[in-house]
């Protein structure tokens, strides 16, 4: 018998747990690269993603 996902992990730390994976996603896109490279190189960041 398998115990659901609820109830192996409380929903406070579950709903954390998935917030930081999407912000991790977010922050691992090829378009997040290019706008971090032109902010390093003191450019300007060419979009209003910020």
């Amino acid at each position: 018998m398998t115990i659901p996902l609820r109830r192996q992990v409380p929903w406070p730390k579950r709903s954390i747990r998935d917030v930081q994976a999407a912000i991790k996603h977010v922050a691992m896109t090829p378009i997040s690269y290019g706008l971090v490279g032109r902010v390093k190189l003191g450019l300007p960041l060419g979009t209003t993603r910020f």
